[in-house]
């Protein structure tokens, strides 16, 4: 049993990125991973014997959201969350983290796994692009997205005004189809150029001669990390 136990707690301890560590009945932390240690600050001799309840903020702990957890694992099985937690320093992070359940060999409740996931980064990264898609799709300039080959993959609203046609229908154009009219010949083969050598493009382009639509079009290729480009803006 104990050598079981030591091979458990080195497997435990060689988990990269989640924190990991046992509870007992009353959400005392039992055990302690070195990826606990990292993203809580708290150190295997300062934790061990203390509530679990110390990682939540004091809004959740006056909430009495750890003993709802608990109570939850206790009687499901398992308790999910993903919110804000609290480090050592006082210090915030955005976590997902998962309760279970753990029941001896008669079905009695012996403890939980406590397992939490610092996903900080990820949740900056994501309102980062939500504000980007945001300002592009409120954006007074005409965009859209396209692939290698210039199918249209996204319009904003300013293109869907301009071009008079509805978001379905323009993801179904090519953008060479949908400047076809608009471009003389030397601008078409220039297009073509363009995307089939990822570089890129401006041209005057007259959308409507009858609407005296004109205005300036340009392709820029969009890399990531330095790679060859798979769409356009």
């Amino acid at each position: 049993l104990r050598e079981n136990e030591e091979r458990f707690r080195l497997m435990v301890d060689a988990v990269q990125g989640y924190s990991i560590h046992l509870l007992d009945r009353k959400g005392y932390v039992m055990s302690w991973n070195a990826a606990a240690e990292r993203s809580t600050g708290f150190k295997r001799e300062e934790i061990i014997g203390r509530s679990f309840s110390v990682f939540y903020t004091p809004e959740d702990n006056d909430a009495n959201v750890p003993d709802k957890l608990l109570t939850q694992a206790t009687e499901s099985g398992k308790a999910e969350q993903e919110q804000w937690r609290v480090r050592k320093d006082g210090s915030r992070y955005w976590a997902h983290e998962v309760i279970n359940r753990l029941r001896d060999d008669s079905g009695k409740l012996k403890g939980f796994v406590r397992i939490t996931r610092d996903l900080t980064d990820q949740r900056e990264t994501q309102q980062k692009l939500e504000k980007l898609s945001l300002a592009v799709e409120q954006s007074p300039l005409s965009m859209a997205i396209s692939d290698r080959e210039g199918r249209i993959q996204y319009v904003n609203k300013a293109f869907c005004d301009l071009a008079e046609i509805a978001p379905d229908a323009a993801r179904k154009l090519s953008i060479a189809g949908y400047l076809k009219d608009a471009l003389p010949q030397d601008a078409k083969a220039s297009l073509s150029a363009a995307l089939e050598a990822g570089s890129a493009w401006l041209s005057r382009v007259d959308l409507a001669a009858d609407s005296g639509k004109v205005c300036d079009a340009t392709l820029t290729p969009l890399h990531a990390d330095g790679e060859s480009p798979t769409e356009f803006l």
